[in-house]
C-alpha cells in the first residue's frame, strides 16, 4: 500500500506532501496498531504470548506514535511540526528496544500495568493534540484559547474514563481486604485438612488461578516461569504451594501479585503463631494448676488427714481452700523475702511433721529476696519434698537448710528413712513437678541416697543462681 501512494505521489497524483506521504504514513501506523490488536487477541489462549505482543504494541505505539504526532499529524492539519522531522526519526528506535525486549521477555508478567499507563497517557496526549486541533480548525479558535478548551475537556471527560477503565481490570483489593476474617478462619480451623481447604479456597477467590498444585521448598513468594506461575512458601504447617495461570488464564503473575502473597503468607503466619501460642499459654496454665494442685493442695489435705487435733484440722483445711483460691487465680503477687516466706512455711511444716511424729531440723540462712513468681514455686518444692518423705520414707527426722553459695542459693531436703535409688525407681509426678519448678526458676535439683545434715537417706539439692532468685 505504502510503495502504490508514494508511486502515485511520484507520478503528482496527489496535491502536496500531506496527502502524497503524510497521510499514508498515518495509514500504516494504523494499520500497524490494528494487526497488533489482532495478534493480541488470537493469543487471548497464551498469557505469556499475549505479553509479547504487548511489548510489540506498546513499542509500535510509543516510537512511531511519537513520530506521527510530533511531525506527520501537525502537517496534516497544516500546522509547523513541533520537531524537526531528522530528529523525529530518533522515535523508531523505541520500537526496536521494545522489540528487543520482547524477545528476551524481560519482566513479562509486570507489563500490563506499565503497558495501560503509557497507552493511556499517550491516548490522552492525542487526543489533547485532536481537540486542540479541531477547535482551531472548525470553530476558529486562537490557539491559546483553544488549547486550554482542549485541556480543560480532555481533563474532565477522558480521566475519569481512564480511571474507570484501569478499576475495572485491575480490581482486586477489595478481596485482599476482605480476607482477614479468612486468616483467622484459617487459622482457628479444628484439624490439617480443614485448614489446607480454607488457605486453597483463599488464594483460589484471590487469585482465581486455573489450578493449584503441591510446590517446591521456598523462602517467601516468587513468580516464575516468566510470570506463568506463583510459588507460595510453606506458613506454618501449611505445605508449599503452586498456582499456575492467573485469573483463569487471562493474565500472567506479576510483582503486585507477589507483594500481596507475601502479605497473605504474612498475615496467615501470624495469626497461626497467635493461635500456637494461646494453646502453649492454655497447656502451661493447665500444668501450673496440675502442679500446684498435686504439690500443695494434696500435702496440706494429708496433714490435715493425719492431725490429731480437730482445731488444727480445720486450720489446715481453711488454708488448702485458701491456697486452692490462689491456685487458680493466681495471685501469688506480693512481694515476700525470704526469710518471712521460710518462716511461714517452718510452721506449717512442723505442725505437718510433728502429727505424725516426725522431728524436723531447719537451717535457714539468708536474707536474699525471692520475686512473685518464685514464691509458689519455692513453697512447692518445699511441700513437695516434705511430702514424699513423709508418704514414702518411714523417717524418724526431715532435715531442711537453706542458704547463700557463691552462684546464687541452695536449698537441702534430707530425711533418715530407707532411701531409694533415683536410677532405678520410677519418677513420679511429684519429683517431676519439683524439677520443673527448679528449672523455671533457672535452677537444678538433685536426688541422692547418702549422708547429709547428720542423717542418712534421701537426699534432694536444689540450686538456683541469683539472678532466679534476686528481686
Amino acid at each position: 500500500m505504502f510503495g502504490a501512494w508514494w508511486l502515485g505521489d511520484s507520478l503528482q497524483v496527489f496535491d502536496g506532501p500531506p496527502a502524497g506521504s503524510h497521510l499514508p504514513t498515518m495509514l500504516e501506523m494504523l494499520g500497524i496498531l490494528f494487526a497488533a490488536a489482532g495478534q493480541y487477541w488470537r493469543s487471548r489462549g497464551d498469557p505469556a504470548a499475549r505479553a509479547v505482543v504487548r511489548w510489540f504494541g506498546l513499542s509500535v505505539a510509543v516510537g512511531a506514535g511519537a513520530f506521527v504526532f510530533t511531525v506527520i499529524a501537525p502537517s496534516l492539519v497544516g500546522l509547523t511540526p513541533g520537531l524537526p522531522q531528522g530528529y523525529a526519526f530518533a522515535f523508531f528506535l523505541l520500537i526496536h528496544i521494545g522489540m528487543a525486549i520482547g524477545v528476551a521477555r524481560y519482566r513479562l508478567f509486570d507489563l500490563d500495568r506499565w503497558a495501560f499507563r503509557i497507552l493511556f497517557y499517550m491516548t490522552g496526549a492525542a487526543l489533547l493534540i485532536a481537540v486542540d486541533a479541531a477547535l482551531i480548525s472548525w470553530i476558529a479558535l486562537e490557539r491559546a484559547p483553544a488549547f486550554g478548551l482542549a485541556l480543560v475537556m480532555v481533563g474532565f471527560l477522558y480521566l475519569p474514563l481512564r480511571d474507570i477503565i484501569a478499576r475495572k481490570l485491575f480490581r482486586r483489593d477489595a478481596e485482599i481486604e476482605a480476607s482477614f476474617q479468612d486468616m483467622l478462619a484459617i487459622a482457628l480451623a479444628e484439624d490439617e485438612a480443614e485448614r489446607m481447604d480454607r488457605w486453597r479456597g483463599l488464594l483460589e477467590r484471590v487469585f482465581q488461578p486455573l489450578k493449584i498444585v503441591a510446590g517446591q521448598v521456598i523462602g517467601a513468594p516468587m513468580v516464575i516461569e516468566d510470570g506463568a506461575a506463583l510459588a507460595i512458601p510453606a506458613t506454618g504447617p501449611l505445605p508449599p504451594l503452586r498456582l499456575e495461570h492467573a485469573m483463569h488464564g487471562r493474565c500472567l503473575f506479576g510483582s503486585r501479585e507477589q507483594a500481596k502473597a507475601s502479605e497473605l503468607c504474612s498475615m496467615l503466619s501470624h495469626a497461626i503463631a497467635s493461635r500456637l501460642a494461646h494453646e502453649q499459654g492454655v497447656a502451661e496454665e493447665r500444668q501450673r494448676i496440675t502442679s500446684d494442685m498435686h504439690d500443695n493442695i494434696g500435702v496440706q489435705l494429708l496433714g490435715a488427714l493425719h492431725s490429731r487435733d480437730p482445731v488444727r484440722k480445720d486450720e489446715l483445711i481453711r488454708d488448702t481452700l485458701a491456697d486452692l483460691r490462689e491456685i487458680i487465680n493466681n495471685s501469688a503477687g506480693e512481694r515476700l523475702t525470704l526469710a518471712e516466706l521460710m518462716a511461714d512455711l517452718r510452721v506449717e511444716i512442723a505442725d505437718l511433721l510433728s502429727s505424725t511424729g516426725i522431728g524436723l531440723v531447719w537451717q535457714v540462712d539468708t536474707r536474699a529476696e525471692l520475686p512473685p513468681q518464685s514464691v509458689a514455686a519455692m513453697r512447692s518444692i518445699l511441700r513437695e519434698a516434705v511430702g514424699n518423705a513423709l508418704r514414702h520414707a518411714e523417717a524418724t527426722t526431715v532435715g531442711i537448710r537453706l542458704g547463700d553459695v557463691a552462684s546464687g542459693l541452695v536449698l537441702m531436703v534430707a530425711d533418715d528413712g530407707n532411701g531409694f535409688d533415683p536410677e532405678t525407681a520410677p519418677a513420679g509426678n511429684g519429683l517431676r513437678n519439683m524439677r520443673s519448678r527448679a528449672t523455671a526458676l533457672h535452677g537444678t535439683m538433685k536426688v541422692s541416697r547418702g549422708a547429709a545434715m547428720g542423717m542418712r537417706g534421701t537426699v534432694i539439692e536444689v540450686r538456683f543462681p541469683r539472678e532466679g532468685v534476686a528481686a
